[in-house]
């Protein structure tokens, strides 16, 4: 199968709105459509309404710790001849937290000894790097072919039940399988998370089997059995919505690569987490006094950064309004300019004259601000509509604080709040289903009024700003998702300036950090300075850091560093003190330097970061000549500045921005050593986080697979 050929069908389908799915309250008696009818008003006459409810339709049964499924038939028992099987794929992502795609993939039939998709712990293929990355099972399907003992038959499945060509599944669309297996013999499946860089969801290594231990043929729901995995290959970006995923990415195999052993840094400096991962919200009926209607719905909007961790945030007061159809608070490709007021939210977390403009706007029927300060990481804010027919729909905006115009806010269309019943009477929504879809369908948009910077670290980004509107305009000032993938650091030097003196033997050296005022304000923490022998490496790319390279990269701590490095030469050792923005920081002079330890090492942390370091390369720089004479000042200088780069140590989770929970700097993380490991930058399985999640990357969030695809095998009837 060719990839173009399905991911051409991809294009604007990600953007799918998500099914009502939330659990239906007490007191309600379903109806034969799905809507649920309770004591209370229509509209706003208290004698005349209903409240609708929407039952919850997704599972809840927890994934398997265990990924390789170790389980095998015996064999008494096992039929001699061999079984019909039929294996159905469904997609249901549009009843989780996560609305997606998943792309053709691979079967097999298969025994014990092989591992034919992937091996934990090793390097992805480059055939499941085509699939993990782009959902082309083609090559992997011919590698699988051609593996010979332990594969009994293998193929791939690219085809909707019902369709008539190659093509994702998408939710409510499904994939069947039907084959002829062996006794004794095990299922292997693979595919692609298409709102993902390189996830797959998958069998274990060895595939499950299709019998039971009696021998015979299982006929089972085998979700429990599959696990995410990342392959390891790409940057993770937010789920369903980056740049390099399908089918927003550029051309196939165009994402940064991943890893996560030590590596020149090519991450973005400028992730912001998804809104599921900074705002929560509730709602729930109000009934009048009397308890014989309905008031209207109350919500409650709380601020989760700091449980989630990956981005701590203020969030700015809720702009909210009600509204019919012809009104859209957030207009993707459109201009902040078209609706005052959005810019001064956006840019300051200053809603007022959003407020007075919807408040004039036809279509809308109410409106306000609920809170009078920023909500702070763990508070929320509530309050009360009451919608009227026709001007139902609820929409929202708050500002992420530390951004330059970042906001979350609901797709243009909003959430409705009442809805039809079959009798034709307009109804309550459950407000389940309303806070479900109102947090499926909120993104983090870019507004496009002001240039971009590292959050939480930019000079004009609203926790920082010396007043309002003080940043550069964006050169896009399109409305936008919010994806900026710059790599401030990629450009550090610029801001960096080192001074060098000679005097004798000698060597003093200052850096300037010239980072203040840019889109990148950091600091170089508390670092060391080492002559040593040719030969001496401070780290080795592609291998894991020392412990002492692991506290000066993720704590900023240089001590155990500087232990290690007084263990391997005999040149001096020395400290260096912290240079934060604007500041010039003069180095203890390192003395006596000598051709017989010749090579300069210089290390420091980039803080905030969580594991992020600036060295002068992994063998230093030599500050010799051919014939053993000092460098000049000045041929120092260029070497140094020539020499040195920003390296990820890979031992800690990097999280978004400049505002991860466990990142080292001011008001982040609580402690040393205080973040989650980072994986190898191999195939490694996706391991259950916080909440249920099934996530070994803190700032993105993956529901669980259960959420997302419902796989079953059956013997043929």
């Amino acid at each position: 199968m060719k990839r173009q050929v399905w991911l051409t069908t991809l294009i604007g389908m990600l953007a799918i709105g998500c099914g009502d799915d939330a659990a239906s309250t007490s007191d309600t008696d379903t109806d034969t459509d799905g809507t649920s009818t309770t004591d209370g008003p229509t509209t706003n006459d208290p004698s005349t309404s209903t409240t609708e409810v929407d039952p919850d339709s997704s599972g809840t049964e927890d994934p398997t710790d265990d990924p390789t499924d170790s389980s095998s038939s015996t064999t008494d028992d096992i039929p001699a001849e061999p079984v019909d099987f039929i294996i159905t794929i469904e997609n249901i992502s549009d009843q989780g937290p996560i609305t997606t795609p998943f792309s053709p993939g691979v079967w097999i039939e298969q025994d014990s000894t092989v591992a034919p998709v992937y091996t934990l712990n090793a390097p992805a293929s480059e055939s499941l790097e085509a699939l993990a990355e782009d959902g082309d099972p083609s090559a992997l399907a011919t590698d699988i072919e051609g593996i010979g003992a332990g594969i009994i038959q293998s193929g791939v499945f690219d085809t909707p039940t019902g369709g008539a060509m190659a093509a994702p599944i998408m939710p409510g669309e499904s994939y069947e399988i039907a084959f002829t297996a062996q006794p004794e013999s095990r299922l292997g499946l693979a595919s692609m998370m298409v709102g993902s860089n390189d996830v797959i969801w998958a069998t274990g290594p060895a595939g499950i089997s299709l019998y039971t231990g009696d021998g015979s043929p299982i006929d089972r729901e085998i979700t429990g059995d599959l696990n995410l995995f990342d392959a390891g290959t790409e940057a993770n970006q937010p789920p369903a919505g980056g740049l390099y995923q399908p089918p927003g990415m550029l051309g196939a195999d165009v994402g940064p690569e991943e890893s996560g052993v030590i590596s020149e840094r090519n991450e973005s400096t400028r992730h912001i987490v998804g809104a599921r991962r900074l705002l929560d919200i509730d709602a729930e009926i109000v009934l009048t006094k009397d308890m014989m209607a309905v008031e209207g719905v109350m919500f409650t909007f709380t601020n989760i950064s700091d449980d989630t961790g990956g981005f701590l945030t203020p969030l700015s007061p809720i702009t909210w309004a009600l509204h019919d159809d012809s009104v859209s608070l957030i207009t993707p490709g459109g201009n902040a300019d078209d609706l005052a007021g959005l810019e001064a939210l956006a840019e300051d977390g200053d809603g007022s004259t959003l407020e007075t403009t919807l408040g004039a706007l036809a279509g809308i029927d109410q409106n306000g601000i609920a809170g009078e300060a920023p909500l702070a990481p763990g508070e929320s804010v509530s309050f009360m509509v009451t919608p009227n027919p026709g001007s139902e729909i609820l929409s929202f905006a708050t500002m992420v604080v530390e951004s330059n115009d970042a906001v979350i806010a609901v797709e243009p269309q909003g959430v409705p709040l009442l809805a039809e019943n079959e009798d034709g009477d307009l109804v309550y929504r459950n407000p389940d289903t309303v806070a479900n879809e109102l947090r499926d369908l909120m993104e983090v948009w870019d507004i496009g009024t002001e240039a971009n910077q590292t959050p939480g670290a930019g000079a004009d980004t609203a926790s920082l700003q010396d007043a309002a509107n003080t940043g550069e305009d964006d050169a896009d000032p399109a409305i936008r998702y919010y994806f900026d993938a710059t790599n401030d650091l990629a450009t550090f030097a610029d801001n960096l300036d080192v001074g060098v003196s000679v005097v004798g033997d000698n060597v003093s050296i200052q850096f300037l950090n010239g980072s203040d005022g840019t889109p990148f304000e950091f600091t170089l923490s508390a670092g060391v300075a080492a002559m040593t022998p040719e030969g001496v490496s401070l780290f080795e790319l592609g291998t894991a850091s020392s412990a002492g390279l692991e506290s000066l990269a993720e704590d900023g701590d240089a001590t155990a560093f500087i232990t290690e490095l007084e263990g391997a030469t005999t040149g001096d050792v020395v400290g260096a003190p912290a240079v934060g923005p604007g500041e010039l920081g003069e180095f203890a002079a390192l003395s006596s330097v000598t051709d017989a330890e010749p090579v300069l090492h210089f290390a420091a942390m980039i803080v905030p970061s969580n594991d992020t370091f600036i060295a002068t390369g992994p063998e230093g720089v030599n500050i010799f000549d051919d014939a053993g004479a000092l460098l000049t000042a000045e041929e120092i200088e260029t070497a140094i500045l020539a020499s040195l780069n920003v390296y990820d140590a890979g031992t800690e989770q990097n999280q978004a921005a400049a505002r991860g929970r466990d990142m080292a700097g001011p008001g982040l993380q609580s402690g040393p050593n205080t973040g989650e490991d980072e994986g190898s930058g191999n195939v490694r399985i996706v391991t259950p986080g916080a909440n249920g999640s099934l996530s070994n990357e803190p700032v993105w969030e993956y529901p669980r697979l259960d959420q997302m695809i419902r796989v079953t095998v059956s013997p043929a009837r």
